[in-house]
């Protein structure tokens, strides 16, 4: 159709810029989870997932998520879902297979990164609250800072967590963005706020 070839274009421009991981094309479906991602409104099985290799694979389950207490692992490569080959299968169909509504059910065979091994896992699919910001005093009155993405919220949850650092004593601060898929540009700058002066440049 002419919608399919619109944005089948729009998607080559994109892939031709070169900048893996950084620019993606998403159609309307995936820009709505997107969206409802970064303002911590999720329904799903709470993965972020690579669709740009020979393979999907997941990038990092969400903290907290089914598919993280389900025991999947970053780097996992998506071999099946629901009997359904991902080699076999275009990116988006696998995307689509994924999803679903609350209360269902998505059964991933998956291989977990330089293992030939497989293992299969049914996962639940639930309503996922998603906390940008996590934090606690470790020895030596350290504040270990968890960062899991930079949705709506993050700059005030950092600024209550160095706050609440400081009524403690803390002696320093183990800033954690280990999985961190990204989010919104003016969260970032709000949390670098938080430890360079006025006027840094980010880049």
């Amino acid at each position: 159709t002419d919608e399919q070839l619109m944005r089948g274009a729009a998607g080559g421009m994109i892939d031709s810029l070169g900048d893996t991981n950084h620019s993606t094309f998403l159609d309307p479906i995936e820009a709505d989870e997107f969206t409802r991602e970064l303002n911590s409104e999720l329904i799903g099985i709470g993965v972020h997932i690579d669709l740009t290799g020979p393979l999907p694979m997941i990038i990092a389950p969400i903290d907290g998520s089914p598919a993280w207490e389900a025991g999947v692992r970053p780097g996992d490569v998506i071999i099946t879902v629901d009997g359904v080959e991902s080699a076999q299968s275009e990116p988006q169909e696998i995307s689509e297979l994924i999803r679903g509504e609350e209360g269902s059910e998505v059964t991933l065979e998956l291989r977990h990164r330089d293992e030939t091994a497989t293992y299969e896992v049914t996962i639940t699919r639930s309503k996922i609250t998603l906390e940008p910001v996590s934090y606690m005093m470790m020895p030596d009155d350290v504040l270990w800072l968890r960062i899991a993405r930079f949705s709506r919220g993050t700059t005030d949850g950092v600024r209550e967590a160095l706050a609440w650092g400081q009524e403690r004593g803390m002696t320093g601060v183990v800033l954690d963005l280990l999985n961190n898929p990204g989010g919104f540009t003016d969260e970032a700058v709000g949390v670098i706020g938080q430890f360079l002066p006025a006027g840094s440049v980010a880049y």
